[in-house]
């Protein structure tokens, strides 16, 4: 079962609300953002510079297309090494102020290789109400509470709340976040801090309501995709239903598929994964479905393949 398809909505009632004056008060009185021109910070060795952006009132963070400001997976669960690496974020908010979500999807089997992602811009005002959000709930660290907790919900994923502002990049995990229910059916979070990190995971979710001037999502194009590959027989082949297609690995991709295998994979002597642009792989791709098989020098792979967003590694 897939429970980022939960609906946590019905969950929120015992969460802990966010006053109004606490997020104006977070989002105009943050001492440590006011008034401090854009400055570019030092980058980790071997990233990209981070440039941060600091109007008077507001709170810092990364402009850079490439980084994440804000990222949300579940994470974890009865799933598929192979599931695991393409795991969709809940949400992903890049420095320019882009935000993706997971698109629509039907039951139909086999699917698109690539599961489709969505994107809209938010402006500033928007991402300063996030981040106004995550500091009135005490998410911008630099202390992170402890969400442990003692339920019996086997197999649950992980809630993953990743925020980079006001210096400093804050990781928030939670097992099982708001599948502890009580018996009238709402939310029976056991700590404040569970529920206050729940309240505010559904807040930033609806992103219609949080930034209605954002507009309609449209389908992202990758610029990039991270790729891993996974031996196979033509007999695997065959005795799937129905038939999977086999395509030859285009010549010109510029990227090996015997450099991908997964870790443990059949003579597995490559990284584990690769990445590669979307104007030498996206069309090959994107016309592959989950069961599609690619043939490189006489061997078959199937593969695992998700664009790059913002915070990724390539690989």
């Amino acid at each position: 079962m897939d429970h980022r398809l939960l609906s946590r909505r019905s969950l929120l009632a015992a969460a802990v609300a966010v006053p109004a004056l606490a997020l104006v008060a977070a989002a105009c009185g943050d001492d440590d953002a006011a008034g401090t021109p854009d400055d570019t910070a030092a980058p980790p060795e071997g990233g990209p510079t981070t440039t941060t952006h600091r109007p008077a009132g507001a709170i810092e963070h990364p402009t850079d297309p490439s980084e994440a400001v804000l990222r949300l997976t579940y994470e974890g669960g009865l799933v598929m090494p192979s599931t695991a690496f393409v795991n969709t974020p809940a949400l992903v908010v890049g420095g320019d102020g882009r935000a993706y979500t997971p698109a629509a999807t039907t039951l139909e089997f086999p699917g698109p290789l690539v599961a489709p992602t969505e994107v809209r811009s938010l402006d500033e005002a928007a991402l300063q109400r996030v981040l106004a959000l995550a500091d009135a709930a005490g998410l911008l660290g630099p202390d992170v509470p402890d969400y442990a907790a003692e339920l019996n919900v086997a197999d649950a994923p992980a809630t993953v709340l990743v925020i980079h502002a006001k210096g400093r990049r804050v990781e928030h995990r939670a097992d099982a976040l708001g599948l502890a229910v009580g018996p009238d059916g709402s939310s029976d979070e056991v700590t404040p801090a569970r529920a206050a990190l729940l309240a505010f995971v559904e807040q930033v979710t609806d992103l219609a309501a949080l930034a209605p001037s954002a507009g309609p999502a449209v389908l992202l194009e990758p610029a990039a995709y991270r790729i891993r590959s996974y031996p196979t027989s033509p007999e695997e082949l065959a005795a799937q239903d129905p038939q999977p297609a086999v395509v030859d690995w285009p010549a010109t991709a510029g990227v090996r598929l015997a450099d991908a295998l997964a870790p443990g994979g059949d003579g597995a002597t490559g990284a584990g994964c690769v990445g590669a642009p979307a104007t030498a792989v996206g069309p090959v791709l994107g016309a592959a479905r989950q069961t599609t098989a690619f043939r490189e020098d006489e061997r078959l792979y199937t593969l695992a393949a998700a664009p790059v967003l913002p915070g990724d590694p390539v690989c």
